[in-house]
């Protein structure tokens, strides 16, 4: 078994547990359980809870605006769908009707083919009218997927500005979870910022990084380094120059 599937296992059993206490309990060092568990966290697996790792739960309901927008549409495409579902239904039992006259009345069998006739056509032109509310259906469902694609923007065009976001602040800005944003590669949390993909390469092009050049990092940089030392991500080697884990 893989040392993530190992971690996995482990805080499937103990939600909340620490780095130290997972290591201890599968018998890994905590260096690597350390790394182990920032992987898992790049991904959007797991989360930080506190003081310790929990497996993530992506359940956060879209917002009323995204739900008004696909309601009233859909609604309106239902009603129709349902009445012509009925009209179908009343001439599917009219069909059914003619056919057992024709098997009674041998005589009159060119009376009822017409009819039947009649009724396939009517059938085609409702198959017709079905199949047009479908691809209106459909239009509505690409329109609010682009209308969303539109206000999850806000997150990434605050990220692309910014490159490190306060979590509250990017929750207030997203549509669906933090995770999600992780585990599309868009995102990475850590601590208590979300930062984006890009500023977070560049930044760790920079290590190692000598003790006496952090004053000449940016703000942002340094909040990203505090971070990642908190984390259990980097640290001082020697009192002389900061490491990745």
């Amino acid at each position: 078994m893989s040392l993530e599937r190992k971690i996995l296992a482990f805080l499937k059993e103990n939600p909340g547990a620490n780095a130290r206490e997972i290591a201890e309990a599968i018998g890994v060092s905590y260096s690597r359980v350390q790394s182990a568990l920032y992987r898992l966290r790049e991904k959007g697996i797991i989360i930080k809870t506190g003081f310790g790792y929990a497996i993530s739960s992506l359940k956060e309901p879209f917002t009323s605006y995204e739900e008004g927008f696909e309601e009233k549409h859909v609604s309106i495409a239902s009603d129709k769908l349902m009445e012509v579902l009925r009209n179908f239904k009343k001439l599917e039992e009219k069909l059914n009707t003619l056919l057992a006259e024709y098997h009674r009345l041998n005589d009159d069998i060119k009376s009822v083919t017409e009819r039947v006739n009649t009724l396939q056509k009517e059938l085609e032109s409702l198959k017709k009218k079905v199949n047009e509310i479908y691809e209106t259906m459909k239009t509505f469902h690409i329109r609010w997927k682009e209308k969303k694609n539109v206000l999850e923007d806000r997150l990434i065009s605050e990220l692309k500005r910014e490159g490190i976001i306060d979590i509250s602040i990017a929750r207030n800005l997203a549509l669906k979870s933090i995770e999600e944003y992780v585990r599309s590669g868009t995102v990475i949390v850590i601590s208590s910022l979300v930062v984006s993909k890009e500023f977070y390469e560049e930044f760790k092009k920079k290590f190692p990084i000598p003790k006496e050049q952090v004053r000449k990092l940016s703000e942002k940089e340094k909040m990203l380094l505090r971070a990642l030392v908190d984390e259990g991500l980097a640290y001082l080697h020697r009192g002389i120059e900061y490491r990745l884990v």
